[in-house]
């Protein structure tokens, strides 16, 4: 709830008016947020892009203190970020 209050005006927490679209927009906003301030670009790219073949995901993902889950998405934050 804190990354939806630094990353928007209000509280996205409860939106009862609002259409999915603009909860999942908001939400996504929040995490991809979340990614970045946990795993930062310089240490995303040292223990995933350079280790990903040589040890698995859950290493990985062990070794960050985050979810397997939480790593695919911020696989997915950098692709689109840096296109690879």
């Amino acid at each position: 709830m804190l990354v939806h209050y630094l990353t928007s005006y209000g509280n996205t927490f409860y939106l009862p008016k609002s259409n999915f679209k603009t909860f999942s927009r908001n939400e996504y906003v929040a995490r991809k947020w979340a990614c970045e301030f946990l795993i930062s670009d310089r240490v995303f790219k040292k223990s995933v892009i350079n280790n990903l073949f040589d040890i698995g995901t859950s290493d990985i993902a062990e070794d960050l203190g985050v979810t397997v889950d939480f790593l695919k998405f911020r696989y997915r934050v950098w692709e689109r970020k840096f296109g690879q």
